[in-house]
């Protein structure tokens, strides 16, 4: 049974959520060719943006540029578009940079693939691959890293407001994120690359005791 604590936990977080995200409509869509049999749909209105480092010998590598407005994830997802045998099974992101412009500090940092056809190297993200040149994923000022086949996050750490989280760049320990992608079904592989930071808990406490206190005011209205 839950009881009434649990309800008002639960209720707080709720109030949280519609405070943090935003109120704007959306932007529409974007898709553009990457390279390496692949193309990315985004949404507009975070300064998306990508360069393409290398492409070649089964993989590609990019680096991914956006700014995050709110706490609402950012989503790009990855369409296969060439033949099986023409398109990279392994995307490679050696560079990133994520602008916090949600006017709260962030404490950790997630990111996820939603989709069958693609995980997340969990040893060479982790570790590295002398064979093949890649690094272990660098996410500095994060101490601590977490990587699993559908997920990886960061924290252990501070991104203040108004700067900017550079994973994989010299400054954050260099390092590459490694997907690999199936390329084995009769379809195209499709799948999305999602990615949304957290906000520290002195903050997400008193946006909970502010969306306590504004329902209780509106109960004690009606």
């Amino acid at each position: 049974m839950i009881n009434r604590r649990s309800k008002l936990l639960v209720t707080a977080f709720c109030g949280v959520a519609l405070l943090l995200s935003t109120a704007s409509a959306r932007a529409g869509l974007i898709t553009q060719p990457l390279a390496g049999g692949w193309e990315v749909t985004y949404e507009d209105g975070n300064n998306t943006d990508f360069q393409v480092d290398l492409d070649g010998n089964g993989f590609i590598v990019i680096q991914i540029f956006k700014d995050f407005l709110s706490f609402d994830p950012i989503d790009i997802t990855f369409t296969q578009t060439g033949s099986d045998a023409a398109t990279d099974a392994q995307i490679v992101i050696n560079d990133e940079s994520a602008t916090n412009q949600t006017g709260i500090d962030w404490t950790d940092y997630h990111w996820a693939i939603l989709g069958d056809d693609a995980e997340f190297d969990v040893n060479l993200t982790e570790n590295g691959g002398p064979q093949n040149g890649f690094q272990p994923w660098g996410v500095l000022p994060f101490t601590n890293l977490m990587v699993m086949e559908t997920e990886v996050w960061a924290d252990g750490g501070v991104v203040f407001n108004n700067s900017s989280f550079q994973p994989g760049t010299p400054i954050a320990g260099g390092g590459d994120m490694v997907i690999n992608a199936d390329l084995s079904g009769g379809d195209p592989a499709e799948f999305t690359f999602r990615q949304f930071p957290t906000p520290e808990p002195g903050t997400l406490v008193l946006l909970a005791s502010g969306a306590i206190g504004l329902m209780h005011y509106r109960r004690r209205r009606v």
